[in-house]
């Protein structure tokens, strides 16, 4: 079943343990890439569909970079937050 982009990207219960400013700046990249990909309107099916090849592995390594920086954002992480920012989007 497909399932569109917007609940990929939710914190859910994660939220209210991560760094706040980071929380922050999570939030206006959502609403920055929301302006930019309609994330409630595009499934992970259609990503599926329309990247491929190189396109394709971009997309997931940026994945992996977010996912890794939410990670180090959570509230008693021994890292703790290396960056507010969350990075940019891939190109």
């Amino acid at each position: 079943m497909a399932i569109t982009l917007d609940k990929y990207f939710e914190l859910g219960e994660h939220a209210e343990h991560m760094h706040p400013t980071a929380l922050s700046e999570y939030q206006k990249f959502i609403d920055d890439l929301n302006q930019v990909v309609p994330l409630s309107t595009i499934t992970d099916e259609d990503v599926k569909r329309l990247l491929s090849g190189l396109d394709n592995w971009i997309y997931l390594d940026w994945l992996k970079g977010l996912q890794e920086w939410l990670t180090k954002c959570l509230a008693g992480n021994s890292n703790k937050t290396p960056s507010v920012y969350p990075g940019e989007l891939p190109s």
